[in-house]
Protein backbone atom coordinates (compact mmCIF):
# COMPACT_ATOMS: atom_id res chain seq x y z
CA UNK A 1 0.00 0.00 0.00
CA UNK A 2 1.17 2.93 -0.93
CA UNK A 3 1.18 6.46 1.12
CA UNK A 4 0.98 9.82 -1.41
CA UNK A 5 0.16 12.33 1.60
CA UNK A 6 -1.28 13.03 5.26
CA UNK A 7 -4.73 12.34 3.41
CA UNK A 8 -3.74 9.02 2.75
CA UNK A 9 -2.70 8.21 6.22
CA UNK A 10 -5.86 9.23 7.80
CA UNK A 11 -7.88 7.35 4.98
CA UNK A 12 -5.59 3.94 6.55
CA UNK A 13 -6.43 5.33 10.20
CA UNK A 14 -10.02 5.02 9.51
CA UNK A 15 -9.96 2.12 8.30
CA UNK A 16 -7.48 0.78 10.98
CA UNK A 17 -9.10 1.91 14.13
CA UNK A 18 -12.46 1.78 13.13
CA UNK A 19 -13.56 4.24 15.70
CA UNK A 20 -16.99 4.56 17.15
CA UNK A 21 -16.99 7.98 17.17
CA UNK A 22 -14.94 10.52 14.96
CA UNK A 23 -14.33 14.87 15.26
CA UNK A 24 -12.47 16.67 12.50
CA UNK A 25 -11.61 20.63 13.52
CA UNK A 26 -11.76 21.95 9.81
CA UNK A 27 -13.59 20.47 7.73
CA UNK A 28 -13.21 22.40 4.95
CA UNK A 29 -14.66 20.72 1.50
CA UNK A 30 -14.79 17.65 3.46
CA UNK A 31 -12.16 15.66 1.98
CA UNK A 32 -10.54 13.76 5.39
CA UNK A 33 -14.12 14.56 6.57
CA UNK A 34 -15.61 11.60 4.48
CA UNK A 35 -13.07 9.09 4.81
CA UNK A 36 -15.23 8.18 8.19
CA UNK A 37 -16.51 4.65 7.61
CA UNK A 38 -20.72 4.10 8.33
CA UNK A 39 -19.81 2.42 11.78
CA UNK A 40 -18.97 5.91 12.54
CA UNK A 41 -20.71 8.58 14.08
CA UNK A 42 -18.52 11.65 12.45
CA UNK A 43 -19.17 15.62 13.54
CA UNK A 44 -17.34 17.75 11.81
CA UNK A 45 -16.90 21.42 12.61
CA UNK A 46 -15.94 24.53 10.44
CA UNK A 47 -17.24 28.34 10.34
CA UNK A 48 -17.32 27.84 7.09
CA UNK A 49 -17.82 24.28 5.57
CA UNK A 50 -17.91 23.96 1.43
CA UNK A 51 -19.11 20.98 1.51
CA UNK A 52 -20.10 19.70 -2.06
CA UNK A 53 -23.25 17.24 -2.44
CA UNK A 54 -24.87 15.14 0.05
CA UNK A 55 -23.05 13.77 2.73
CA UNK A 56 -23.46 10.27 4.38
CA UNK A 57 -26.07 10.23 7.27
CA UNK A 58 -23.55 9.06 9.77
CA UNK A 59 -21.85 12.30 9.27
CA UNK A 60 -22.76 15.52 10.81
CA UNK A 61 -21.62 19.12 10.59
CA UNK A 62 -21.19 22.42 12.97
CA UNK A 63 -20.98 25.45 10.79
CA UNK A 64 -19.26 27.12 14.08
CA UNK A 65 -15.78 27.72 15.34
CA UNK A 66 -14.55 25.12 17.54
CA UNK A 67 -13.94 27.57 20.05
CA UNK A 68 -17.99 27.98 19.94
CA UNK A 69 -18.85 24.48 19.15
CA UNK A 70 -16.73 23.56 22.41
CA UNK A 71 -17.96 26.13 25.16
CA UNK A 72 -22.04 25.68 23.95
CA UNK A 73 -22.43 22.09 23.05
CA UNK A 74 -22.30 19.19 24.96
CA UNK A 75 -19.86 16.48 23.15
CA UNK A 76 -21.85 13.79 25.11
CA UNK A 77 -24.78 14.73 23.66
CA UNK A 78 -23.09 15.54 20.02
CA UNK A 79 -21.90 12.14 19.90
CA UNK A 80 -25.06 9.94 21.66
CA UNK A 81 -22.98 9.72 25.19
CA UNK A 82 -20.12 7.69 23.36
CA UNK A 83 -16.81 8.80 24.24
CA UNK A 84 -14.57 10.48 21.54
CA UNK A 85 -12.13 7.85 19.42
CA UNK A 86 -10.10 9.92 17.14
CA UNK A 87 -9.79 13.50 16.13
CA UNK A 88 -8.06 15.36 13.67
CA UNK A 89 -7.46 18.99 14.45
CA UNK A 90 -6.94 20.99 10.85
CA UNK A 91 -8.59 24.65 11.86
CA UNK A 92 -6.98 28.05 12.54
CA UNK A 93 -3.46 27.49 11.59
CA UNK A 94 -2.19 29.74 15.06
CA UNK A 95 -0.51 28.23 17.99
CA UNK A 96 -3.11 29.47 20.54
CA UNK A 97 -5.70 28.07 18.30
CA UNK A 98 -4.44 24.45 17.92
CA UNK A 99 -3.52 24.50 21.63
CA UNK A 100 -7.03 25.40 22.70
CA UNK A 101 -8.43 22.63 19.99
CA UNK A 102 -6.08 20.07 21.53
CA UNK A 103 -6.99 21.02 25.37
CA UNK A 104 -10.87 20.86 24.28
CA UNK A 105 -10.12 17.44 22.95
CA UNK A 106 -8.15 15.71 25.32
CA UNK A 107 -10.86 17.02 28.01
CA UNK A 108 -13.83 14.74 25.85
CA UNK A 109 -11.62 11.60 25.30
CA UNK A 110 -10.39 8.95 27.24
CA UNK A 111 -6.85 6.98 27.89
CA UNK A 112 -7.17 5.13 24.60
CA UNK A 113 -8.58 7.81 22.80
CA UNK A 114 -6.05 9.01 19.55
CA UNK A 115 -5.87 12.98 18.27
CA UNK A 116 -4.14 13.45 14.84
CA UNK A 117 -2.84 17.25 13.65
CA UNK A 118 -1.90 18.45 10.51
CA UNK A 119 0.59 20.91 9.71
CA UNK A 120 3.04 20.25 12.29
CA UNK A 121 6.24 19.84 10.07
CA UNK A 122 6.84 23.33 8.06
CA UNK A 123 9.16 23.52 5.31
CA UNK A 124 10.20 27.04 4.89
CA UNK A 125 10.07 29.56 7.26
CA UNK A 126 7.60 31.89 4.98
CA UNK A 127 4.81 29.27 5.52
CA UNK A 128 5.21 29.87 9.29
CA UNK A 129 4.01 33.22 9.49
CA UNK A 130 1.15 33.87 11.91
CA UNK A 131 -0.68 36.07 9.28
CA UNK A 132 -1.53 34.60 5.79
CA UNK A 133 -0.53 35.18 3.00
CA UNK A 134 -2.29 34.92 -0.47
CA UNK A 135 0.82 34.39 -2.42
CA UNK A 136 1.92 31.20 -0.49
CA UNK A 137 1.32 28.12 -1.56
CA UNK A 138 0.67 26.37 1.56
CA UNK A 139 0.18 28.10 5.15
CA UNK A 140 1.07 26.14 8.29
CA UNK A 141 1.04 29.01 10.72
CA UNK A 142 2.86 28.44 13.86
CA UNK A 143 0.87 24.90 14.81
CA UNK A 144 4.06 23.20 15.38
CA UNK A 145 4.68 25.02 18.87
CA UNK A 146 1.73 22.58 20.07
CA UNK A 147 3.79 19.08 19.79
CA UNK A 148 7.01 21.18 20.71
CA UNK A 149 5.03 22.14 23.98
CA UNK A 150 3.65 18.89 24.50
CA UNK A 151 7.06 16.99 23.97
CA UNK A 152 8.78 19.20 26.59
CA UNK A 153 6.40 19.31 29.24
CA UNK A 154 3.75 16.83 28.51
CA UNK A 155 6.19 13.24 29.11
CA UNK A 156 2.57 11.37 29.46
CA UNK A 157 1.58 11.71 26.28
CA UNK A 158 3.39 9.67 23.16
CA UNK A 159 3.76 12.06 20.21
CA UNK A 160 4.44 10.65 17.20
CA UNK A 161 5.60 12.77 13.80
CA UNK A 162 4.30 11.10 10.64
CA UNK A 163 6.42 12.17 7.55
CA UNK A 164 3.37 12.62 5.39
CA UNK A 165 3.49 15.47 2.77
CA UNK A 166 3.25 17.88 2.22
CA UNK A 167 3.41 19.12 5.93
CA UNK A 168 3.57 16.25 7.93
CA UNK A 169 0.93 14.65 10.51
CA UNK A 170 1.90 14.69 14.62
CA UNK A 171 -0.59 12.16 16.89
CA UNK A 172 -1.15 12.17 20.04
CA UNK A 173 -1.37 9.18 22.43
CA UNK A 174 -1.89 8.36 25.59
CA UNK A 175 -4.05 11.20 26.52
CA UNK A 176 -5.39 12.37 29.80
CA UNK A 177 -9.18 13.96 30.11
CA UNK A 178 -8.21 14.68 33.50
CA UNK A 179 -4.95 16.82 33.24
CA UNK A 180 -7.07 19.94 34.35
CA UNK A 181 -5.64 22.70 32.18
CA UNK A 182 -6.96 26.40 33.62
CA UNK A 183 -7.84 28.91 31.55
CA UNK A 184 -4.35 31.01 33.13
CA UNK A 185 -2.42 27.79 33.21
CA UNK A 186 -3.21 27.38 28.89
CA UNK A 187 -2.12 31.24 28.60
CA UNK A 188 0.85 30.97 30.48
CA UNK A 189 1.56 28.14 27.79
CA UNK A 190 0.51 30.54 25.16
CA UNK A 191 2.63 33.27 26.74
CA UNK A 192 5.88 30.65 27.34
CA UNK A 193 6.30 29.41 23.66
CA UNK A 194 4.32 32.17 21.37
CA UNK A 195 8.54 33.60 21.05
CA UNK A 196 9.86 30.69 19.77
CA UNK A 197 11.64 31.17 16.12
CA UNK A 198 11.39 28.88 13.08
CA UNK A 199 15.52 28.07 14.25
CA UNK A 200 13.82 26.64 17.30
CA UNK A 201 11.51 24.55 14.96
CA UNK A 202 14.49 23.13 12.59
CA UNK A 203 16.57 22.22 15.98
CA UNK A 204 13.59 20.91 17.24
CA UNK A 205 13.05 19.01 14.27
CA UNK A 206 16.58 17.57 14.02
CA UNK A 207 15.66 15.35 17.35
CA UNK A 208 12.96 14.14 16.38
CA UNK A 209 12.37 10.26 15.61
CA UNK A 210 10.37 10.50 12.44
CA UNK A 211 7.47 7.68 11.45
CA UNK A 212 8.36 6.84 7.82
CA UNK A 213 5.62 6.46 5.31
CA UNK A 214 5.02 2.58 5.43
CA UNK A 215 2.38 0.44 6.54
CA UNK A 216 4.39 -1.37 8.96
CA UNK A 217 5.31 1.70 10.61
CA UNK A 218 1.78 3.04 10.44
CA UNK A 219 0.86 -0.30 12.01
CA UNK A 220 2.77 0.83 15.04
CA UNK A 221 0.65 3.97 15.63
CA UNK A 222 -2.88 2.94 14.72
CA UNK A 223 -3.33 -0.32 16.83
CA UNK A 224 -6.32 -2.70 15.17
CA UNK A 225 -9.62 -1.64 16.13
CA UNK A 226 -9.02 -0.61 19.66
CA UNK A 227 -12.31 0.83 20.01
CA UNK A 228 -14.62 -2.43 20.43
CA UNK A 229 -16.30 -4.91 18.27
CA UNK A 230 -16.06 -4.08 14.42
CA UNK A 231 -19.37 -4.66 13.06
CA UNK A 232 -20.23 -7.75 10.79
CA UNK A 233 -20.12 -5.58 7.79
CA UNK A 234 -16.92 -4.08 8.78
CA UNK A 235 -15.09 -7.55 9.32
CA UNK A 236 -16.73 -8.88 5.77
CA UNK A 237 -15.09 -6.17 3.82
CA UNK A 238 -11.64 -5.75 6.36
CA UNK A 239 -11.45 -9.71 5.51
CA UNK A 240 -11.68 -9.28 1.81
CA UNK A 241 -9.49 -6.70 1.70
CA UNK A 242 -6.89 -8.59 3.77
CA UNK A 243 -7.46 -11.17 1.61
CA UNK A 244 -6.82 -9.35 -1.57
CA UNK A 245 -3.69 -8.07 0.07
CA UNK A 246 -2.38 -11.47 0.81
CA UNK A 247 -2.96 -12.49 -2.68
CA UNK A 248 -1.42 -9.51 -4.51
CA UNK A 249 2.43 -10.21 -2.56
CA UNK A 250 2.20 -14.16 -3.02
CA UNK A 251 3.70 -16.22 -5.83
CA UNK A 252 0.47 -15.47 -7.52
CA UNK A 253 1.12 -11.85 -7.87
CA UNK A 254 2.64 -11.80 -11.48
CA UNK A 255 0.09 -14.20 -12.68
CA UNK A 256 -3.24 -11.94 -11.17
CA UNK A 257 -1.67 -8.82 -12.45
CA UNK A 258 -1.38 -10.50 -16.12
CA UNK A 259 -5.45 -11.56 -16.20
CA UNK A 260 -6.54 -8.15 -14.66
CA UNK A 261 -4.04 -6.35 -17.06
CA UNK A 262 -5.53 -8.87 -20.02
CA UNK A 263 -9.10 -8.30 -18.58
CA UNK A 264 -8.31 -4.47 -19.11
CA UNK A 265 -7.78 -4.67 -22.85
CA UNK A 266 -10.08 -7.10 -23.67
CA UNK A 267 -12.73 -4.50 -22.21
CA UNK A 268 -11.06 -1.39 -24.17
CA UNK A 269 -11.13 -3.55 -27.26
CA UNK A 270 -14.82 -4.89 -27.24
CA UNK A 271 -16.16 -1.47 -26.77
Amino acid sequence: MAFADYADVLRYAQWRLAPRTYLEVGIFQGRTFRFAGTDTLAVGVDPEPMLGGRIASNLRVYPTTSDDFFDTLDPAWVFNGRPLDFAFIDGMHLFEYALRDFVNVERRSHAGSIIAMHDCSPTSEEMTGREYLPELLRWTGDVWKVPYYLMHERSDLRVSVIDAPPTGLTVIQSLDPDHGYSDREIEKVIKKYQGLTYDDYLSFRASLPVVPLTRSALDEVFPPAPFGTLSTGMRTRRAARAFRQALMTSALAPWLRSIRGGSGRRSAASR
